[in-house]
């Protein structure tokens, strides 16, 4: 279970995406991409980190995998997400709104490029990492638990932060087979996720240690 995340380099720090994901965009075919109401394909799915988003438009830092080099793209907004809504059949990992992305937010897009106009359009919205703060949920929560979990516990022992034994427990839980009984996984955290959550600790022992009690 422990790694089904795809390691991505953008701008210069090592990024952990949940999918694997298209190397180039590919062309709409004449497709009004700005009045999409649901997902269409071809399209492109970049995970890259958020460096502008404003009303109208939207910058990714991404990693080109063809190209070996990170590389800025720019995005619009489609009706639907303009106006504060999701296509009909965005669900779980992919439903989030457009006011919902902040700079620095590690994004995995749905992406298509409108060929009459020439412009890259954003179909639809996941969040995977905030640096600095929690995890956003999705406008899909119910969809969405397993994916959010394990994001989550990821998104905080990146920001340092401390991680429960039982939101570990709940986020990779232990896994058999339901008629052999076989053990499938484990559960809990990878031996390198296992280890930064431990330097964590470890750091917050010493902190409490190095604090004396106030004197009265």
């Amino acid at each position: 279970m422990r790694s089904n995340y795809l390691s991505v380099w953008v701008a210069g720090s090592l990024l952990v995406a949940p999918v694997v994901v298209s190397a180039q965009p590919r062309s709409s075919g004449g497709y009004d991409v700005r009045k999409a109401t649901q997902f269409s394909s071809p399209s492109w799915s970049p995970v890259g980190v958020v460096e502008e988003v404003t009303e109208k438009s939207l910058t990714i830092r991404w990693w080109d995998s063809k190209a070996k080099e990170n590389k800025s793209v720019k995005l619009l907004p489609i009706d639907r997400l303009a106006a504060g809504k999701l296509l009909d059949d965005a669900v779980g990992t992919k439903a989030y709104l457009w006011a919902d992305m902040k700079v620095g937010d590690t994004v995995l897009l749905e992406a298509k490029l409108d060929s009459g106009e020439q412009e890259w359009y954003c179909l639809a919205i996941g969040i995977r990492r905030r640096p600095g703060d929690k995890l956003p949920p999705s406008q899909d929560p119910k969809n969405d638990r397993t994916r959010f979990r394990r994001d989550s516990v990821f998104n905080d022992i990146e920001n340092g932060q401390d991680v429960s034994d039982r939101d570990i427990a709940t986020a990779f839980p232990v896994e058999y087979h339901p008629r052999t009984g076989v053990l499938l996984d484990p559960g809990g955290l990878s031996k390198d996720w296992q280890a930064k959550l431990d330097a964590i600790r470890a750091k917050k022992g010493q902190d409490l240690k190095a604090t004396p009690p106030d004197k009265k």
